[in-house]
């Protein structure tokens, strides 16, 4: 059976894991205070929502173009028909 991590063991993989949430959010050096950290938290999440949903409006908006280039090349193709 394995044996608990100490409190000691705990609190420095806490503290590991805050420097990492810290460098990952652009403050390796830990110059932010708790409520600035927490704050670009939910700044960068917000902007990765926003860049979310343009993506998938470019992914909409080129589907739909595909589409529409798709339909004027049948259109084109029965024109062609019709005249001849």
């Amino acid at each position: 059976m394995r044996k608990q991590p100490s409190k000691t063991d705990r609190q420095s993989a806490l503290l590991g894991l805050l420097a990492d949430i810290r460098a990952a959010v652009g403050d390796p050096k830990g110059k932010l205070m708790q409520d600035e950290l927490v704050e670009r938290c939910r700044k960068l999440h917000a902007d990765n929502e926003l860049l979310r949903a343009a993506n998938a409006d470019t992914k909409r908006i080129a589907d739909a173009s595909w589409r529409a280039e798709s339909a004027l090349k049948k259109i084109a193709s029965i024109a062609r028909t019709v005249l001849q």
